[in-house]
């Protein structure tokens, strides 16, 4: 034997949480509130619980669309405003203060350090893509 590759996913998603349902509830690694079906038979009424990032699932060209399309939808509306709002505002402050001194100088400088940082913030934008709370539990008879 050369070598051996195990393609299976196994360890993939680290379930070492443990949680145990209330209310027909349990909370994911992510914090989101997951209903636990009424059908679903656990015995011991313990759930393992893991998180899976989405991006680690996809091709890399559907991975680039779904990252183009998030930007565009979730980051740009936002972070535009904001760039807009924050050099309106400084436009508007230099208007009325011309020569600004003491306390108007360091609120200008404020007003262009927060520019720079929506500047920033753009070129370093990362997105870490959707996430799925993963449950594992054993019905008794096998791990599901």
């Amino acid at each position: 034997m050369i070598e051996r590759i195990d393609c299976s996913g196994a360890g993939d998603v680290d379930t070492s949480t443990i949680v145990e349902a209330k209310d027909g509830e349990i909370v994911g690694v992510t914090g989101r509130k997951l209903r636990i079906p009424a059908d679903w038979l656990n015995p011991t009424g313990q759930f393992h619980v893991g998180v899976k990032n989405a991006f680690e699932l996809y091709p890399s060209s559907v991975r680039e669309r779904i990252e183009k399309e998030r930007k565009e939808k979730l980051w740009e509306p936002g972070h535009k405003k904001a760039v807009a709002d924050a050099t309106r505002k400084l436009q508007e402050f230099e208007a009325k203060n011309p020569q600004p001194t003491g306390l108007e100088k360091l609120t200008k400088e404020d007003m262009e350090t927060q520019i720079e940082l929506l500047t920033s913030m753009e070129k370093k934008y990362f997105d870490p893509g959707p996430a799925y709370d993963c449950v594992v539990f054993h019905d008794g008879e096998m791990w599901r």
